[in-house]
Formats: C-alpha cells, structure tokens, sequence
C-alpha cells in the first residue's frame, strides 16, 4: 500500500465527516489516511487532527465545533464572522486554522438550510432571499473555494513539502432548450392560434415573422444551432444543453414533437456541440412514473441513454428531487443556482457529491451548481444590455482570482437577437472569446 500525503486523526467518525474530509482532501489533491487510533497518531507525519482532547505539537489542528455530531433536528444555521473571509463555527483557541472548515463545509454542501428554512417562491424554489449568503451580502463570493484556498495556504505554511495541487480557473457553458424552434416544428393549429392571438393584440411585427418561417422566407428565430457551432470556441466545446419533451404541453412546457426532419436536422447540429441532459418539465416531480417516462422518451428521441439534468425553472426540492434523479439512474446534476440573482447557492462553483441528510450517506449524484444565468439578468434584475456584460466579466474576473469554476446557463432563445435578447448574441460570443483567450 502507498503511503499517503496525509494523515487525518479524529475519534469522532461519522459519514458526514467522512464526506467533508474526502470532498476536500480531493480539492486539495492530496491522498489521506484515517488514523483513529491516538497512540498510532503520534508516529504518523504529517498529520492534521480534528479532536479536542489530542494535541501534537508536530500535527496540523482544526477546530471541533461538534456541529457535526448534533442530530438532525438540532442542527442550525450558525452565525457568519465576517473579515477578509467570512467563517462560520469561527474558534478562539490555539488551532491552526480559524474555524471548523469540516463543519462549515457540511452545512454548505448537504444544503442544511434549504432543510431548515421553508421559505419558497411561487414556484416552490429555494432562491436567492431566502438564502443566508444573501442577507449577508455575500451571496456573489465563492466562500467555500475561499476556504479551501486559505485552508490550503494554511496547511502549506505547516507543511511546505505537501505535494498540493494548484488549480487554474475553468468555465462551463451550459444551455437550457425550453423550445426548439420558436415557429416551426408546432403544426397548424398551434400556429394558426398563435397567428389569431397576435393578429388580436396587434403584434403586426411577430405575425410577418411567423408567416415567414412557415413560408420558408427566413430562419426559425430559435434557430440557432449551425451558428453556435461555427462561433462557439472549440476550446470550450462540447457544451452542456438541456432539452425540454415532456409529456404533455402546459403553460410552462411548449416544446415541440421532435418527429420532424427539421427537427431532427437540428437535434443533430446540437449533438455535434453538445453533450446532451435531460430538461425536466415543470410538473413532472409531482409523479414518479411521469417524471421517469418523461426521460424516456427523450432518450428515444436522441438515440442514448442520458445521465445528466437540469429541472426547468430550476424546480429542486432537497432532497425528494435527488432522490427521484438517482432512481432514474440519473448521475449528475446541473440545477443547484438561483434563478432571482447571480451567486454561488452552495457557496462554490465546483461540482461536489450530495450528501442526503434524511439517509445520512453520500448519494451516487454529482450536483453542478450555476452562477449566473441570463434570464436573472433580464427578467429578475432588469438589467440593461451593458450591465449584464459587465456583470459576466466581474465574474469571470473573480473566478480567476480564487483559481475556481463558473458556469453559465444560457438558453438558445438568447442568441435569436430578436424580443427581450436584442443584442445578446454578439455581446455573449464577444464574451465567450474572452473566457477561451483567459482561461
């Protein structure tokens, strides 16, 4: 057996600690060894211990504020220190490192306060005003990768020799297809009220689009697929892109059958970008057997089996929604953001595992939390188009200060340049050549 980086000492053993230890000795890239027996302890270097009653003046020590030992029931929303880096379980004593990094990082990561807060939107979502990070003001900051980076910086001070990785700053784009074509694809009697409709509220300008696309004199404004393949940098393909077949149309799900040949044309265009997840409807967590058929389909539709998702409207329920994806064989999750304001909702832009309090263990689903999504820059913070670009470069910018990751969740209506998106298509490529010369 090889000998490890790192030895970690600690009596109390718990699955949650054990999540917290091995998700970020894995930031650190170090390989660690649980001792839990104290006298083998004292031969072991180096070591970092997390227990009160041990000391070694040769060890690494962490504050135990036994917030990991509490039960369910009293577990709490502790109270931010703040300073340079805002701490939470922060420790007065001889350790050497300020706070209980394990706790800290379990309340973040297991979602604790989406379990205690009960607050949700009118579309039963946990978002950005309900959240802690938000009314401190913090919810724009990455605190867990602060940590990690102090934690790092820290435990290199004690051990120079500790082969720690060092990260660069990565970037994901991600896209939602709520609608494949705006106009084609809806038959004649969907198209037909539509024409009525806008005709009726005299929407003179929509009328000559939707008549055009049918008559083949002008491209679907969804359309977009062959230009995001030709102007999309390489370097930053494949993308991730979400499709929408529920089951059935409702008010909040308008997708189209998928079963003709332009459809089709465009599926594939998408899968030469892309790799492609599951876009799940905005009922269908309220049924096991439509949510788990509702996949199904679609993998008909695209000819394989799909293990990545993202809920429309961001629709998550912790932990009953996990529950549901891990049974559809469902591996990663792409819906863990806020859909009223830019930020880090579990506090860090990396993807982690999910811990699942109600069972206590670790659940086979790698959840990959969003920053920034664009409909929170138009429709929720009304910015104008120069405040939004300004915005993805502040990001981008911080994200390469703390070396972590940003994802941003776009959808293909934003690069039709048409309505609400006026514009966006070229400031979004503008910026997407930017991340791929920076990065």
């Amino acid at each position: 057996m090889n000998q490890p980086d790192i030895y970690f000492y600690s009596s109390f053993t718990h699955p949650r600690l054990a999540y917290v230890a091995t998700y970020l000795f894995e930031q650190l890239g170090l390989t660690f060894q649980w001792v839990k027996n104290k006298e083998e302890a004292y031969f072991k270097t180096p070591l970092i211990i997390y227990d009160p009653s041990f000391k070694d003046p040769k060890a690494f020590s962490i504050p135990f504020s036994g917030y990991l030992q509490l039960p369910r029931h009293s577990l709490y929303i502790p109270s931010l220190d703040f300073g340079e880096i805002p701490m939470l379980f922060k420790d007065k004593g001889e350790s050497h490192f300020p706070f209980d990094i394990f706790s800290a990082l379990f309340f973040m990561l297991a979602r604790i306060e989406e379990y205690l807060n009960e607050q949700r939107d009118e579309h039963g979502r946990f978002d950005a005003p309900n959240s802690f990070l938000f009314k401190s003001g913090l919810h724009r900051r990455a605190i867990v990768d602060e940590w990690i980076l102090l934690f790092k910086k820290k435990l290199k001070e004690r051990f120079p020799f500790l082969p720690i990785k060092c990260k660069d700053a990565s970037f994901s784009l991600t896209m939602d297809i709520d609608q494949l074509f705006c106009f084609k694809g809806k038959g004649i009697l969907r198209n037909t009220g539509g024409l009525v409709r806008d005709i009726i509220t005299g929407k003179k300008e929509k009328v000559s689009k939707r008549l055009q696309v049918l008559l083949n004199r002008r491209r679907d404004p969804f359309d977009v697929y062959e230009e995001l393949a030709q102007r999309i940098p390489h370097t930053l393909q494949p993308i991730k892109a979400f499709m929408l077949r529920a089951l059935k149309r409702t008010k909040h799900d308008k997708n189209t059958s998928f079963k003709r040949k332009e459809e089709q044309r465009a599926i594939d265009q998408l899968k030469s970008i892309a790799e492609m997840g599951w876009h799940s409807s905005y009922y269908s967590q309220k049924n096991f057997d439509y949510f788990f058929h509702e996949k199904i389909r679609l993998e008909q539709v695209l000819g394989y089996k799909l293990t990545s998702h993202r809920s429309h409207f961001l629709r998550l329920q912790i932990p009953s929604t996990y529950h549901a994806l891990v049974q559809c064989d469902i591996k990663e999750d792409f819906t863990m953001g806020f859909a009223r304001d830019v930020g880090f909702r579990a506090g860090t832009g990396h993807s982690f595992p999910f811990y699942d309090l109600s069972q206590e263990k670790t659940l086979p689903l790698i959840v990959h939390p969003f920053s920034v999504m664009d409909g929170t820059l138009v429709d929720y913070l009304h910015l104008s188009l120069q405040e939004a670009e300004k915005i993805l470069y502040e990001q981008w910018e911080y994200v390469r200060k703390i070396k972590g990751h940003m994802t941003l969740l776009v959808h293909n209506e934003t690069f039709s340049d048409e309505g609400r998106w006026k514009k966006w298509k070229e400031m979004l490529f503008r910026f997407l050549e930017h991340i791929s010369k920076t990065i």
